[in-house]
């Protein structure tokens, strides 16, 4: 969004969902929205806003815009280019206001005279500290659960809804030292013990057409050729309208767990 003539910048300021902020050349705040003002929690007249349009304020000198590449990006708007700023955290009590964090990101556009040179550049910046907390809680989630996995030393997997192997497992591939492309679709079958695959080939067929919790025990063969009794399990995950959308399943080692608390390595 290139704006060729201050007399063309006539987009309803106070209007539009970005919070605004137009500097001068010279690194000074000129204007900004009354979204600006919301996004810090301002009213208008505010301490800090008199300080932003003050020539105290200056986005150059900015520290904190400097260490987050900020100044860079609005450098090379000033220099004609268009330009996205990622998320970054901006705290406004080092500036003397409290409370007022925000974790935001935006634009940097260059506003151009009628001979064609950058005079001011408008940044538009929204709050997007919603979108980070929440990206944050499930990378959390997701670190949690591997921990969890990696120490209980369980197999996890996936199928689709009909029960074939499509995505990769490092738990399966790790305990049966099958590649992907061998234990994907139905090929997880060959290292189950000859005598357990038919009957745990119809519990996992009679799960996926009767839409009910899978379970079976069986012998499957380790990494070093040692057939270990194991239980698997397995739930559907459905979408919204109740279709099937995946099965989610686990296999519980039942060797190491016996193992582990009774000393014993045998299951009848």
């Amino acid at each position: 969004m290139l704006i060729r003539s201050r007399r063309h910048f006539k987009i309803p300021f106070d209007q539009t969902s970005f919070a605004i902020q137009v500097v001068t050349k010279d690194g000074r705040t000129s204007r900004v929205s009354q979204p600006w003002l919301a996004l810090w929690q301002l009213a208008d007249g505010d301490d800090l806003e008199d300080y932003i349009l003050s020539s105290e304020w200056n986005i150059f000198t900015d520290l904190q815009l400097a260490d987050k590449g900020v100044t860079a990006i609005v450098r090379r708007a000033f220099a004609g280019e268009s330009l996205q700023i990622p998320p970054f955290l901006y705290d406004a009590a080092q500036l003397g206001s409290f409370g007022r964090a925000r974790w935001v990101s935006g634009y940097a556009h260059p506003i151009f005279d009628e001979a064609g040179s950058v005079q001011e550049v408008m940044l538009m910046y929204e709050d997007v500290g919603e979108r980070i907390r929440s990206t944050s809680t499930t990378g959390l989630i997701e670190q949690r659960y591997q921990s969890l996995i990696q120490g209980t030393g369980q197999l996890v997997w996936t199928t689709s809804a009909e029960g074939a192997v499509e995505e990769d497992s490092e738990t399966w591939r790790d305990f049966t030292g099958q590649t992907y492309e061998e234990w994907r679709s139905y090929g997880w079958l060959n290292v189950i013990h000859p005598d357990d695959q038919q009957k745990t080939f119809k519990l996992w067929a009679d799960s996926i057409t009767n839409r009910y919790m899978y379970e079976a025990v069986y012998r499957l063969q380790r990494l070093d050729g040692e057939y270990r009794w194991n239980i698997g399990r397995a739930v559907p995950v459905l979408n919204d309208d109740g279709s099937i959308r995946e099965w989610v399943g686990i296999n519980f080692d039942v060797h190491a767990f016996q193992s582990q608390t009774m000393g014993v390595c045998s299951i009848r």
